[in-house]
């Protein structure tokens, strides 16, 4: 394989690993931003909490009978046994 089309490969790759990989990381950090916003006991209407609230506010709002809605309620009782509502 010639040097030029191995790099056109791996650029490939790598486009294909941050489409896939970015998105797949920011759901699975759900659960332990939930560990944390329940341990230190954070709100809403402190500057950092705020910005947390609205990091994930796309995955709040999801319809509750949606199966992605399911999926990461399951996902956070991993992390935290009896959460509380991540984004209030």
């Amino acid at each position: 394989m010639k040097p030029q089309a191995k790099r056109s490969v791996q650029r490939l790759w790598l486009l294909l690993l941050l489409i896939l990989g970015l998105p797949a990381a920011y759901v699975l950090s759900l659960g332990p931003v939930v560990l944390i916003w329940q341990t230190f006991d954070l709100s809403a209407q402190t500057p950092i909490g705020s910005s947390i609230a609205a990091l994930y506010r796309p995955l709040e709002r999801l319809p509750e009978d949606s199966p992605l809605k399911k999926a990461l309620d399951l996902y956070v009782h991993l992390w935290v046994p009896a959460p509380k509502h991540y984004a209030k």
